[in-house]
């Protein structure tokens, strides 16, 4: 597996590979051997579907994904935001990563700030844009 990353030019340290629950069917091994090789790995939609709690013992995983349905609602419902609270605590603990989607205001975003997740995704930072739309918004000087 290595080498068919290596040989496509992918960098480990570049890219995170993130985990859909369908990943979950799958034995570990191969992603020990992803982390080992310096990948960063993800669980996509945490706390939703079929990502279980067991999945965090199973899996060499390096940060988790909120699903956008806790996020929409903060912080107006205050199950939502104490459910995001448990979840960034619990994921601090076990030393992961925690990254928000579907971020879609400031109100959103500064109480993620106040949870204390990691890191942000949504179309409060920018819509999905294409290929050379990316390149541009990268080329772009930085506007703060």
């Amino acid at each position: 597996r290595r080498a068919l990353f290596k040989s496509v030019g992918i960098i480990a340290s570049v890219y995170v590979l993130v985990l859909w629950t369908f990943f979950t069917c799958i034995s570990a091994r191969p992603l020990d051997g992803l982390k080992a090789a310096g990948y960063t790995l993800s669980i996509d939609d945490f706390g939703t579907g079929y990502s279980s709690l067991a999945y965090l013992k199973r899996f060499p995983v390096n940060s988790l994904k909120i699903d956008r349905s806790f996020i929409q609602d903060m912080p107006g419902d205050a199950n939502d935001t104490a459910i995001v609270l448990a979840i960034v605590a619990m994921a601090k603990t076990l030393g992961l990563k925690v990254v928000a989607e579907g971020v879609e205001n400031a109100t959103q975003l500064q109480t993620l700030l106040a949870c204390k997740c990691d890191e942000y995704q949504g179309f409060y930072f920018s819509q999905a844009v294409d290929v050379e739309a990316f390149m541009a918004l990268l080329e772009r000087p930085d506007q703060a």
